[in-house]
């Protein structure tokens, strides 16, 4: 975590305080942010996802590949699930929604479909609009099929058969929070494993002269390269959320930042010790 020049902290015994810097807002709970802010996901600390919900911290791009990946499982699942549904007698109609959307000063911004809540936003992946019985939110993730650090199988370690899927928290409340908002208790979470090769294929195109993602065409890439969801392993896990749970989180979630943007402090506690050691250039 790198926060801004401009942004000033103070170390006490019991708080973290903001002397200068940051929002005059507070920034919406999204997908990707609600997890830490109620102390779900192990690599991010909910003192760090204040500090970035109130504008302290600098933005750390994410690796082209990882976006681009995640594009491509998106473009897949879509076909995937309408072929599966098709499959069993169901015509469902699926709704997908851009991820950013370009300025009025050409820059490109994370985009919100839930305009009206004050507190949380974010876009779901593919929302099945109809029929009705079966309307859902869809939240998919893409993942490499063999890991560069262990090269363990991460399709087997997380569904061995005989067994429950090894699904994790951090990533299934991001479908929930988006579930929830739109008040919908069916999610369908799904897994999108890539192979050597085509993460390979998809790499290369990151690292072409002049790639942008922006003006990348998702469907005629993915015919480009000969994708066809049925040579991924593509796994669909169902679940049922507890809407009025997942609100209450959400509003827990907000208060923290409300009283940390009304107080200017974060309880130290809720830092880890690398963010600590990362602040250090911005104590006062």
């Amino acid at each position: 975590m790198k926060l801004k020049d401009n942004v000033k902290i103070k170390k006490g015994l019991d708080y973290i305080t903001i002397v200068s810097g940051g929002y005059n807002k507070i920034g919406k709970i999204t997908g990707s942010t609600f997890p830490a802010l109620i102390g779900k996901n192990n690599f991010k600390s909910v003192g760090a996802e204040i500090l970035n919900r109130l504008g302290c911290v600098e933005y750390e791009a994410i690796d082209p590949f990882y976006t681009l990946r995640g594009a491509i499982a998106e473009h897949l699942v879509y076909h995937y699930i309408k072929d599966q549904y098709k499959k069993v007698g169901i015509d469902v109609e699926l709704h997908t929604f851009p991820n950013t959307y370009k300025g009025s000063d050409g820059k490109y911004y994370g985009n919100d479909i839930f305009k009206k809540n004050a507190k949380c936003g974010g876009v779901i992946d593919i929302g099945i609009a109809k029929p009705e019985n079966q309307r859902a939110v869809i939240e998919i993730k893409s993942k490499s099929l063999f890991s560069e650090k262990t090269g363990q199988n991460n399709h087997f370690e997380m569904f061995k058969p005989n067994q429950e899927p090894k699904q994790y928290e951090n990533e299934t409340l991001q479908g929930e929070h988006y579930a929830a908002l739109m008040g919908l208790k069916k999610l369908l979470m799904v897994y999108v494993f890539f192979n050597d090769t085509q993460e390979k294929m998809v790499r290369e195109i990151t690292k072409a002269p002049y790639y942008d993602f922006n003006r990348v065409i998702i469907e005629k890439l993915v015919d480009t390269l000969g994708f066809h969801y049925k040579d991924f392993k593509i796994e669909v896990v169902r679940m049922e959320v507890d809407i009025p749970k997942i609100k209450t989180l959400q509003e827990q979630a907000y208060e923290k930042l409300r009283k940390a943007f009304n107080s200017r402090k974060i309880p130290i506690e809720w830092f880890s010790r690398q963010d600590l050691i990362d602040m250090k250039p911005n104590y006062v």
